[in-house]
């Protein structure tokens, strides 16, 4: 995904923000006026896909655990006819933020991402510091990351860091019986977490930005049968860093199985 577009479709097809008008959050993320510990957030989206229905939202973690959405405006779109005579959209939205733990989700109507090409995505950016880009995703697609973020001195002078951590779940046919969650092995917290889901046979994935230490990846089925559940295949997962798988399991895991793994200060 070219970091200097920004995406996605008009009309129905069009990525849609979550739009909230929360008084709750009329005073900090409502509100995008610049003061000390406002962060600038850019969502850039590209598409060509015009028959299918894309929606995102982000949401700030708040005090007690519950969720405050966030609410963008759009500061530009642009379109184009191809060379193939696709229609490809590409939209910029920004809001000021405040420092916390956000999520960013996506989801795709015909699970096959925000294009058929692959070409097309999403790329995020907080105070002009890339956090993660994604071109791959099926149904639906999560990003975690805390503001403000420390840049990393990568060796390849990137500053994405949403390769920390890629977690991708095929559902067997009893997807409510899935769950994980990642602790921190040297403080015990739980930094991500993520199911029970909807859809029977379809891919999730998340991705996050972690500080560095060690962690443990807790895969669990409350059904102690795993992700084996005959049908359209079965379930399976791969966990990733940095482009390189770390786990690749074919879903048998009982009733849970734990996986360690790292996270250095660069790559």
């Amino acid at each position: 995904l070219p970091v200097d577009n920004t995406s996605q479709a008009s009309s129905e097809s069009a990525a849609k923000p979550s739009v909230v008008d929360n008084a709750s959050q009329a005073s900090s993320e409502s509100a995008a006026k610049p003061s000390v510990s406002c962060i600038h957030l850019e969502v850039h989206m590209k598409s060509k896909d015009q028959n299918d229905v894309n929606e995102w939202s982000l949401e700030r973690k708040g005090k007690g655990g519950n969720t405050i959405p966030i609410t963008f405006s759009k500061e530009k779109e642009t379109s184009f006819t191809t060379e193939t005579g696709l229609q490809e959209t590409d939209q910029t939205y920004k809001h000021c933020v405040q420092p916390g733990l956000y999520t960013f989700a996506i989801s795709d109507s015909s699970e096959n991402r925000l294009g058929t090409d692959g070409n097309d995505g999403y790329y995020i950016t907080a105070n002009g510091v890339l956090l993660g880009v994604s071109s791959f995703f099926f149904h639906n697609e999560k990003m975690t990351f805390t503001l403000p973020y420390e840049v990393k001195d990568n060796a390849d002078g990137g500053t994405s860091c949403s390769d920390d951590f890629f977690l991708a779940i095929k559902t067997d046919g009893k997807p409510n019986e899935t769950s994980w969650n990642v602790v921190n092995r040297e403080t015990g917290e739980k930094v991500l977490e993520g199911g029970n889901y909807e859809e029977p046979w379809a891919v999730y994935t998340q991705r996050a930005c972690l500080p560095a230490g060690n962690y443990t990846l807790n895969m669990k089925d409350s059904g102690d049968d795993g992700l084996s559940d005959v049908g359209e295949g079965k379930g399976f997962f791969v966990l990733s860093q940095y482009g390189k798988t770390i786990v690749d399991s074919n879903g048998q895991i009982g009733s849970m199985k734990s996986f360690d793994f790292e996270v250095d200060g660069g790559r």
